[in-house]
């Protein structure tokens, strides 16, 4: 069931040091000056058992064997092959440790977070041959930083390796408050030979000790100027709130007195704004009186025009109907003329008539080619007049414009005055 190549030995400084390993049990032991060291609620466990040169003398020095070997047996190896075991706490200076958590880095991958249990107790398992770097961390307090080597040599590994132990204390955190040494590790965890096993470099832990303390008194004396800090605020405020009620009744009258100039503006300005509005009324009457004086006299030009091209079509119709009337007693006479020689010269007859139409025709087009000139004539005449009226009433338009531009001009120039008096007026009473 178990073998006896379970049981190691090594010989340290005058004592022999076994390790064994069990997956079986896991508690501590204490016989006839035996102690089994660092027992652990985990699966994994490894137990050391240290002798003195003198306990197995005489009569006990075979049953004290057995009964080692007794007990050690069933703790049959352990040995962690993949992980080391970091278990601890995390204490704040103040308040509970509920919220804490781990930083866990290493340099060859990302890192990640571990919260704790409610009362602050940890437990991680790290790979062997790693470099990690820890923060013991809490909102509202300063960060613990640690390095941890999780190197060892594998013939170490086969024997077994304890888990590590630490208590991470948080300074509680200021506003503002920050120093370069937070961000050096408080400590620097390697395997040792002398320890066999995991242990804090003593040397640097003793400098990193004294720059902590170092921290501390800043952190007191930061908290110290943060009590004055916050006396001397008190002190501002209580200054701040006289001089803001001081302000408030100095405002309270500089606003009753505002009231009061503000009710003698309004009153002068409706004066001001009745009279313009009664002048303006007179204004627009005039300009309302111009317009239909303008438009009756746009109207009559109108009037005059259409009566002249109505004349002038008459004219020219009357003309028309005169040259038809010509025309027709003239091819009447030709007719007869034609008649009588009709006879004789029928062919010849025949081709003068021919000749004569023709002419006629083209008598009858030049006539409608000047009757539609005449009319295209008459067309620009139309136009130009329009125009004309179109112009007079853009004219007519801008007048009516440029009057409103001037009242609105003489209206800001007005509203200026009245705040540059007020101004003035202020000015001299602040005086």
């Amino acid at each position: 069931m178990y073998e006896f190549s379970d049981l190691f030995i090594k010989k340290t400084k005058g004592c022999r040091i076994f390790s064994c390993r069990s997956t079986r049990f896991s508690r501590e032991f204490r016989l006839s000056g035996i102690v089994m060291i660092r027992s652990v609620p985990h699966k994994s466990w490894q137990g050391r058992c240290i002798f003195r040169p003198d306990m197995f003398k005489g009569m006990f020095r075979v049953p004290a064997l057995c009964l080692l070997v007794w007990f050690l047996v069933p703790f049959r190896g352990l040995c962690q092959d993949k992980f080391l075991m970091l278990e601890g706490k995390i204490t704040p200076e103040s308040g509970e440790p509920k919220g804490a958590y781990l930083q866990v880095s290493e340099s060859e991958a990302g890192g990640y977070r571990q919260y704790t249990a409610d009362d602050g107790s940890f437990s991680v398992k790290l790979k062997f041959q790693k470099d990690y770097t820890i923060v013991f961390m809490k909102k509202g307090f300063l960060p613990y930083r640690i390095t941890l080597s999780t190197s060892v040599s594998k013939e170490r590994l086969e024997e077994g390796i304890s888990p590590y132990y630490i208590d991470a204390n948080l300074l509680k955190a200021e506003e503002g408050f920050t120093s370069e040494l937070l961000e050096q590790p408080a400590e620097k965890i390697s395997y040792t030979e002398e320890s066999y096993g995991f242990d804090s470099d003593q040397a640097y832990r003793l400098e990193m000790k004294d720059k902590l303390e170092t921290v501390k008194t800043m952190l007191a004396e930061y908290r110290k100027a943060g009590k004055i800090n916050a006396e001397l605020a008190e002190k501002a405020k209580r200054e701040a709130a006289e001089q803001a009620a001081k302000a408030a009744q100095l405002k309270k009258q500089e606003e009753e007195l505002r009231a009061r100039l503000l009710r003698e503006e309004q009153e002068a300005e409706s004066l001001r704004q009745k009279q313009y509005e009664d002048s303006l009324a007179e204004v627009r009457l005039a300009q309302k009186q111009e317009r239909m004086r303008i438009r009756a006299e746009a109207d009559a030009r109108e009037a005059a025009q259409e009566q002249k091209e109505k004349e002038e079509f008459e004219k020219l119709r009357a003309e028309e109907e005169k040259a038809r009337e010509e025309e027709r007693l003239q091819r009447e006479a030709e007719a007869k003329a034609e008649k009588e020689k009709r006879d004789k010269e029928k062919q010849a007859a025949l081709a003068l008539k021919t000749e004569e139409e023709r002419k006629a025709l083209e008598a009858k087009a030049l006539k409608r080619e000047e009757e539609e000139k005449a009319k295209a004539a008459a067309a620009l005449v139309a136009a130009a007049e329009k125009e004309k009226r179109e112009a007079e009433e853009n004219a007519r338009k801008e007048q009516e414009e440029k009057e409103r531009q001037e009242i609105a001009a003489k209206k800001t120039a007005e509203e200026k005055a009245r705040a540059e008096a007020a101004e003035k007026e202020k000015l001299e009473k602040q005086k």
